[in-house]
């Protein structure tokens, strides 16, 4: 007579993927884990429980606001009871924030300004600053002097630490390119004061159109070139009545845009 024996052997084997992983502070880490055999139903337990979504399943998700040092551990237990066991370490990184001053601001065109990457973190940072174009003196450092031209400039600073986390932040800087002035009045007398209608203060604009237009609509004065030279008041060597004249006068800026004033000025004797 002969009797058989059957034996059921398990050798249950867990392994985490990831062993000392350093990341940044607000980062969601799933933790990969394989378990062979694959076919035996299996019960997970990890240890500690702190910070972890779920510690009775095979790959929960691990999140923390505190930098340190988080040690975990994986017991798989089969449905015999043979159990297998691994580790894993997290070293979640301190975080980076940064301001910028001034904030939004408007500047004269050929104006500069110095910004600032305030570093609201322990830790040293290393920048850097786009735009690269040529309008920072410097892009890696945390306090720039920029020359903007363009009518509107978003500058945005990235500030990372040496484990390689990382904030930013951006100012918006605006130009102003209306340096020029055009006077209301004028007194063509020949007293050598206020005797010629131009245009003031005009520095890095270009004189495309100057008309001056009596109240009939004739045209008296006409310049298209020369933004030193105005009216004197005459048209065709013979001084004019006193009294409103119309303007249109129109501006090429340094942004490659056209401006154009309308207006009138009063010429007295």
């Amino acid at each position: 007579m002969s009797h058989s024996v059957t034996y059921s052997i398990e050798n249950p084997n867990v392994n985490i993927l990831i062993h000392d992983t350093t990341f940044c502070i607000g980062t969601y880490i799933t933790i990969p884990v394989v378990v062979t055999p694959v076919d035996s139903p299996y019960t997970f337990i990890w240890s500690p429980t702190a910070s972890l979504s779920d510690t009775a399943v095979i790959n929960p998700t691990f999140f923390t606001l505190a930098p340190g040092v988080y040690t975990y551990y994986l017991t798989i237990k089969s449905g015999l009871g043979c159990t297998s066991t691994d580790s894993v370490i997290f070293n979640p990184s301190p975080p980076v924030r940064i301001e910028i001053t001034p904030g939004n601001t408007t500047i004269m065109y050929g104006s500069s300004l110095q910004l600032q990457a305030i570093n609201l973190s322990p830790y040293p940072l290393d920048y850097y600053w786009i735009p690269n174009n040529g309008t920072l003196n410097n892009p890696n450092i945390n306090d720039p002097v920029a020359t903007p031209v363009d009518s509107s400039t978003v500058y945005t600073v990235y500030g990372m630490n040496t484990w390689g986390c990382r904030d930013t932040a951006s100012v918006t800087i605006s130009v102003d390119h209306t340096n020029e002035c055009i006077p209301n009045a004028f007194t063509p007398n020949g007293d050598g004061l206020n005797d010629v209608f131009r245009i003031c203060n005009l520095r890095y604009e270009r004189l495309v159109d100057f008309s001056v237009f009596n109240r009939w609509g004739q045209l008296v004065y006409h310049n298209t070139n020369d933004a030193t030279k105005g009216w004197d008041g005459t048209f065709n060597g013979v001084p004019q009545d006193v009294g409103v004249y119309n303007y249109v006068i129109i501006l090429a800026r340094v942004d490659g845009t056209n401006k154009i004033y309308k207006g009138d000025v009063t010429l007295i004797r």
